[in-house]
């Protein structure tokens, strides 16, 4: 919401010398003020002293029933307090839905200003301390404020919140709960030059509690991303990350949900209204971004993605009736690594890697390059397999439905155990033959995904190679 300049408007009631609510208008829409608690959740930090009128003020405080018990003497001391040093403090018990004698206690028992805020519970030792709800509701309220309130950096993706203020992001409805983090709609209360973002778009926020060890990897990486300018129409765009208090979070664009919960809403790609020609852009797409993360960066920086799953693409669907404008776009970087060219080190840790690969994909040695390489090779060439093992489980789903492909992505997502080493599953090898029986383009994409789940040390392939392959089937 826009503020403009407003003004604080009371109302009399029948009795004619008690006033019972206040309005705040903005630009003709009245916003309706209980006496002594704002119905408003934030007020920016440029309409605060607007709010806090000297003529706002003055009504208020005349005509407050907590207060008529005092002379009129007693509250012209008061308004002149408010307005040499409470203008804020005065707004925070509107805020907190507090009433006037109780501002009156703060300004002059315990001698609060605006100069201290954020004030702390130890700080307030009147007998408004006695009243632990109105206490905490002025201790909540002094953080709605714009001024108190800090917003962390788009870009920066490891910083610290300081625990006196408190972050302008209202948390909307759950989205998604695992065991180490959540996943929430939010929205910026007031957007600064620090963050600016495209109007009406929508966020999501993950927290993760403090020992969420995959939360600091993902924030890790996606600094990363920021340092080496990787960004891709098929990456999810996150804005930035922070630790505060007791739990760190990550700011991201909002999809309409993952690729797995997609499939299941769907019963197959014909249900969808999905073409061959959106399955091989998409699938180009996603390669492509890989290709981006696996590097050479203009850093000469090279990075694995290590948990490539249909949980980890988004779908960003503009509407439901019309999918052929909806992307799949790589999320999800608990495990995602990426090298500094310049201390020229691997700085992953294998840890869902088997553990023989650990002395390959581990700390760079000078000494031992064709180590390092076979173990980038290693890494790369199983993130080009999980992206193909995906590809194939979107072609069970938009061919043989929904059904078929849970059963599918239960048996094979991370179990080859009928593969001969480096090899294809013979199962895996049966499904794909069922889909390039469907004709010359199927079986032309399959022997494309074939390639990929092929494990190469020596000769990997390139994630920039699946691109030129799969290109070329829309050149045809």
């Amino acid at each position: 919401m826009v503020f403009h300049p407003m003004r604080l408007c009371p109302r009399q009631d029948s009795s004619a010398t008690s006033w019972s609510s206040h309005w705040l208008r903005d630009s003709g829409n009245i916003i309706q003020y209980d006496f002594g608690g704002a119905k408003l959740a934030y007020i920016p930090q440029h309409t605060i002293n607007q709010v806090a009128s000297d003529e706002n003020i003055r009504a208020v405080i005349s005509f407050d029933d907590s207060l008529s018990d005092c002379s009129s003497d007693t509250k012209n001391g008061l308004i002149t307090k408010i307005i040499l040093s409470g203008r804020r403090v005065f707004v925070i018990c509107i805020l907190g839905k507090i009433s006037m004698k109780y501002l009156r206690v703060l300004l002059e028992e315990d001698h609060v200003t605006d100069s201290e805020l954020p004030i702390a519970e130890k700080r307030i030792t009147s007998g408004f301390a006695n009243s632990p709800y109105l206490l905490a509701s002025f201790l909540r309220a002094q953080f709605r404020l714009e001024g108190l309130s800090q917003m962390p950096t788009q870009g920066r993706f490891h910083q610290q919140i300081d625990e006196a203020h408190t972050v302008p992001i209202s948390v909307k409805s759950s989205l998604y709960d695992s065991l180490q983090s959540h996943v929430y709609e939010m929205q910026i209360m007031f957007p600064g030059t620090n963050f600016p973002l495209p109007p009406g778009q929508d966020l999501v926020i993950k927290k993760a509690c403090s020992y969420a060890t995959k939360c600091v990897t993902e924030r890790k990486f996606l600094q990363a991303l920021a340092n080496n300018d990787i960004s891709h129409p098929h990456i999810v765009t996150s804005y930035t990350g922070f630790w505060f208090r007791t739990a760190q979070y990550v700011v991201s664009e909002r999809g309409s949900g993952n690729l797995l919960k997609f499939m299941t809403k769907y019963t197959d790609g014909a249900q969808a209204r999905l073409n061959y020609d959106w399955v091989v852009h998409q699938f180009m797409g996603l390669a492509d971004a890989l290709a981006k993360i696996h590097g050479p960066t203009t850093k000469g920086n090279t990075g694995f993605y290590r948990n490539i799953n249909l949980d980890n693409i988004l779908v960003f669907a503009k509407n439901d009736l019309n999918l052929q404008d909806s992307t799949l776009k790589f999320c999800g970087w608990g495990y995602a690594r990426m090298t500094d060219g310049e201390r020229n080190e691997e700085t992953s840790e294998a840890s869902c890697e088997q553990a023989s690969d650990e002395s390959i994909i581990g700390a760079y040695n000078e000494h031992k390059p064709s180590e390092v390489i076979r173990g980038w090779n290693i890494a790369v060439s199983r993130d080009i397999r999980c992206l193909g093992l995906a590809f194939l489980e979107v072609l069970v789903w938009f061919h043989e439905g929904e059904v078929k492909m849970s059963d599918f992505v239960k048996q094979h997502r991370y179990r080859w155990i009928d593969a001969p080493p480096g090899g294809i599953a013979r199962t895996v090898q049966q499904k794909m033959k069922e889909i390039g029986d469907r004709g010359a383009e199927w079986k032309t994409l399959v022997d494309i995904i074939g390639q990929m789940l092929q494990v190469d040390v020596v000769n990997t392939s390139r994630a920039s190679d699946v691109v030129t392959a799969l290109g070329s089937l829309l050149n045809t």
